[in-house]
């Protein structure tokens, strides 16, 4: 039924989501967000050239995936990843 489909798309959006930000030599290479980071490392090692050179990643918890979008949108266009190529729209990301 659409009743299902339109809860379990909601109870997506409610499950825990990280903002992770990548580091190369203590520059900041990359802002991401993930529910899943094993998995998300792993693709980006797949096709990032870049991610063979990641020391060290830290995390940033959200309870859920549109607040999480907002900080990611903030960080990238606040702190200047050298690796994001796609620079999110501040105004639409941080609507209520």
């Amino acid at each position: 039924s659409t009743q299902g489909v339109s809860s379990a798309a909601s109870d997506v959006y409610k499950r825990q989501t990280w903002v992770y930000r990548a580091y190369i030599d203590g520059r900041l290479a990359y802002v991401g967000i993930t529910r899943n980071p094993n998995g998300r490392f792993a693709r980006h090692a797949c096709t990032k050239d870049w991610w063979s050179e990641v020391d060290d990643i830290t995390f940033e918890e959200f309870d859920n995936r549109p607040d999480a979008l907002r900080a990611e949108t903030v960080a990238i266009c606040d702190e200047h990843p050298i690796y994001n190529i796609a620079r999110p729209h501040v105004q639409e990301a941080t609507r209520g």
